[in-house]
């Protein structure tokens, strides 16, 4: 059962989310991730997978979860290639990659974003 918003306590929450960042950062994950877990009864989490390339339909896990914090499918793509962008110090808004002046701006890049 796939559940948006559980019924955890601030703690529990907060370990959950320690350790799915931890998984993300361990596996040396880029801009996005999805960590699946399950809880047992006793709530100890345990990993069941970290997904380093989710889908993105309008029905794919990380969408629906970004949605559920108020995050449009729109501003999700922002948000991903923003931090891609940010953390990717080969690649800039000036279309340079690696130190060289790229040849042509991609044409479904409005030019300004190279600005």
């Amino acid at each position: 059962e796939y559940i948006l918003r559980p019924k955890l306590s601030k703690a529990l929450y907060a370990r959950i989310s320690k350790l799915c960042v931890a998984v993300h950062n361990a596996l040396g994950a880029g801009a996005i991730s999805r960590v699946d877990l399950m809880l047992s009864e006793d709530n100890v989490p345990h990993i069941l997978e970290a997904n380093l390339i989710p889908g993105m339909t309008s029905t794919s896990l990380l969408p629906k979860a970004a949605r559920a914090l108020g995050i449009s499918f729109g501003r999700l793509c922002e948000m991903i290639l923003e931090l891609a962008l940010e953390n990717h110090s080969a690649y800039n808004y000036s279309g340079v990659a690696g130190g060289v002046q790229a040849k042509e701006t991609p044409a479904s890049v409005p030019e300004k974003a190279y600005a």
